[in-house]
């Protein structure tokens, strides 16, 4: 009997731990770099790390450097938005 209950209660800590350790991860991770410039942000004078994306909002995120700008895909990739050009104003 106190075998059992030792079974299961590894078997519980593991799924405790499997449950934080997958509930700290963030959902909503970008690209170390930007996909065009290849820019990884840059470090404040106090050292406070500054990402190379701004989130738009609508799935939108916009390079700092290079000002380009991206939409998120439903796969997790991102995808450039490039503005449609109509032929008649040129």
């Amino acid at each position: 009997m106190t075998t059992l209950l030792t079974i299961f209660f590894l078997i519980g800590s593991l799924v405790m731990a499997a449950r934080i350790f997958f509930g700290m991860l963030d959902v909503d991770l970008m690209p170390f770099s930007c996909p065009k410039c290849y820019d990884g942000g840059d470090d404040s004078l106090i050292g406070a790390h500054r990402p190379w994306y701004k989130r738009e909002g609508n799935g939108i995120v916009y390079c700092r450097t290079c000002h380009s700008v991206f939409r998120e895909h439903p796969n997790g990739s991102l995808v450039e938005d490039r503005p449609i050009i109509d032929e008649r104003d040129q």
